[in-house]
């Protein structure tokens, strides 16, 4: 409208008259600035809003003034959204929006519970990595080949029976990033090497972190191949579950790129949420890369989603970093699990 407007207040108007008219915005947000507190401009225009206004009233306004409290009141008694800061006027109008589209999305198909029983959860309330890794695989979500040792000899002897190159990683449900502690060596190509390892973790770890308790070794396969995502479910005090998902490894803090929803979650809830990261062309073949087994991703998320929900009053948190999700038809494998407990058990 240019500065004109601050002399000839019919441009205001007759302005807006042409914007409610065209009914192509579903908001207006007129920004006047300090114009809004001068004495001989701020009423005529506030006027000029509300007449056009009055003829209609269905459209909504918001006004971006800088003004003392009693004319930004004057805005709101005449039905206008008044701010000061014209990007939180944008962020109200965002925040407008989504709950119109939440209002308008049709709630979710139940999901069904899973078996009835109880957990079978440590007497202690202390999950390792090993039985995390178990109870999920209630869910349906597998593990590499991998098994529990003590000593390095049978760390190198479960290796050779897995095939190299195999990983190993330090079991204690009081060390959640064993990466930190140097609690977990990859690649290993030969039992000498597996035993070092084991060794080495057996001799440092205990030193830095003398309260641990080290419950043993795991041995596992190196899988390769497939796209690491994260799910992870974590139990908010006030709405209840939340699901996690996202690109996995270090691109989940890198990007940014996740998503959240209520749990649990169906598998047409779950499909929508692989769909909507920016990065999920990765799984479905981008640049002619292969496709891989979303069905079986989808199936993960839901089926974990229904866990937490199902055993709230137990399960604090659940991560799976990374979730492999294989090419074609190859499921997903679990390389890293934790599951928390409550306090209270």
């Amino acid at each position: 409208m240019t500065g004109l407007v601050t002399t000839n207040h019919d441009i205001m108007e007759k302005t807006l008259d042409a914007i409610f008219a065209a009914n192509a915005f579903d908001a207006t947000i007129v920004f006047l600035g300090i114009t809004g507190a001068a004495p001989s401009m701020a009423r005529p225009l506030q006027q000029a809003i509300a007449n056009a206004h009055a003829r209609a009233p269905d459209q909504l306004v918001m006004i971006s003034v800088t003004a003392p409290p009693e004319m930004v009141r004057e805005y709101d008694d005449k039905g206008f959204f008044a701010f000061e800061d014209p990007s939180r006027a944008i962020a109200a109008l965002a925040a407008l929006h989504r709950f119109r589209v939440q209002f308008e999305t049709p709630l979710p198909e139940p999901v069904a519970p899973l078996a009835a029983g109880a957990l079978d959860l440590p007497a202690d309330g202390r999950i390792n990595e090993a039985q995390a890794k178990a109870l999920l695989a209630g869910c349906g979500v597998r593990s590499p080949r991998e098994e529990l040792v003590q000593s390095p000899q049978d760390a190198a002897r479960i290796a050779a029976d897995i095939g190299f190159p195999v990983a190993v990683k330090v079991v204690s449900a009081d060390i959640l990033h064993k990466t930190e502690v140097g609690g977990v060596a990859l690649g290993l190509a030969s039992p000498e090497a597996v035993e070092d390892a084991v060794r080495r973790m057996a001799d440092t770890i205990p030193a830095a972190l003398p309260d641990a308790r080290i419950d043993g070794y795991l041995v596992s396969e190196m899988v390769r191949g497939g796209v690491e995502t994260i799910v992870g479910i974590h139990t908010d005090p006030v709405f209840g579950p939340v699901v996690t998902f996202g690109l996995g490894g270090t691109l989940v803090e890198l990007l940014r790129d996740t998503v959240c929803a209520l749990a649990p979650v169906s598998l047409a809830r779950a499909r929508k949420m692989i769909a909507s990261v920016k990065t999920a062309p990765l799984l479905t073949g981008y640049r002619g890369g292969p496709a891989h087994d979303v069905d079986a991703l989808a199936a993960a998320i839901s089926q974990l989603s229904a866990l937490a929900a199902q055993y709230s009053n137990q399960i604090a948190t659940i991560e799976i970093n990374p979730l492999i999700v294989r090419p074609a038809d190859g499921g997903v494998v679990a390389l890293d699990a934790v599951v928390e407990l409550k306090r209270n058990l």
